[in-house]
């Protein structure tokens, strides 16, 4: 294993691990672009409370703590959750119900552009994330990954100024 791409843990979840970040992301409320709350005038979390949603895995710091950011205005946690792994079956739920996601405003990005998805205009507190990559201390990078790790640090790059 050369590396894991994503999302940075601090403090590292082992020892003997070494991050390096290449952009932070914020978290949205995702839904399709003709979603019925998008034509609320005033959203406000008391509209989620019968909510279908898409969320990640139990024990997952993003999950935490939208779950607590819903208990602080009184809504209960969701039951009966989809918990898919992949951002492809995620797009295509909210594409094709009523489900809402918490999710990156980058897994997002392609069906946002196109006008499929869409963020709920709802304020969150949740912390953003640093994104980057996971490597052994003791990993000595073959050339091929070096040029992978230039790359994926000019991708970085250019994705850290869209996002502020």
């Amino acid at each position: 294993l050369d590396m894991i791409l994503g999302t940075i843990r601090e403090p590292a979840p082992v020892e003997g691990v070494t991050s390096e970040a290449f952009f932070e992301d914020g978290m949205i409320v995702a839904a399709r672009s003709d979603h019925p709350l998008f034509e609320k005038e005033a959203l406000s979390f008391e509209d989620l409370r019968d909510a279908r949603w898409v969320m990640p895995h139990e024990g997952v710091p993003l999950r935490r703590q939208f779950e607590d950011q819903l208990k602080e205005h009184g809504i209960p946690v969701p039951e009966h959750v989809i918990e898919p792994g992949s951002t492809v079956v995620i797009r295509t739920l909210l594409m094709d119900s009523d489900r809402l996601a918490i999710v990156s405003e980058n897994q997002i990005y392609e069906a946002k552009s196109q006008g499929l998805l869409a963020a709920l205009p709802l304020p969150l507190s949740v912390q953003r994330r640093r994104i980057g990559a996971v490597t052994r201390t003791d990993y000595v990078p073959t050339p091929a990954v070096n040029t992978l790790m230039k790359h994926l640090r000019d991708v970085g790059a250019e994705i850290a100024k869209f996002n502020t």
